[in-house]
């Protein structure tokens, strides 16, 4: 009889070094070093505002805009999956988590799929 418990249906192993590095932290990590890099190049093109035309900065402002709105869809995945990746961290390297902080890690990753 195996009980259901997120702990021993999945091995983890894999939770915390495919899924965590592989399909969390690393992509994360990208994607931040590209939004960064994107935040940059709109916020110098708008102060160097280089050319006088008011079509110019109104298309820097809205690539702005979708740049802010698509770092709240990486903020919020982050929000969402990094408790349960750094619980199940700590859990394997012999550490000790509250349950219940287990389980609200849990509850965050799929209200992921609600946002």
């Amino acid at each position: 009889f195996l009980p259901c418990k997120f702990r021993s249906v999945m091995s983890m192993d894999f939770m915390v070094y495919f899924s965590f590095f592989t399909w969390i932290l690393i992509p994360l990590i990208i994607m931040c070093a590209i939004y960064f890099d994107i935040f940059y190049i709109i916020r110098n093109r708008l102060s160097q505002n280089l050319s006088n035309s008011k079509e110019t900065g109104a298309f820097y402002g809205r690539e702005f805009k979708t740049a802010k709105s698509l770092f709240l869809v990486l903020f919020l995945f982050a929000v969402s999956w990094l408790p349960l990746s750094i619980s199940n961290c700590i859990l394997y390297f012999k550490g000790d988590v509250p349950e219940v902080l287990q389980y609200l890690g849990i509850l965050l990753s799929h209200a992921n799929s609600m946002m």
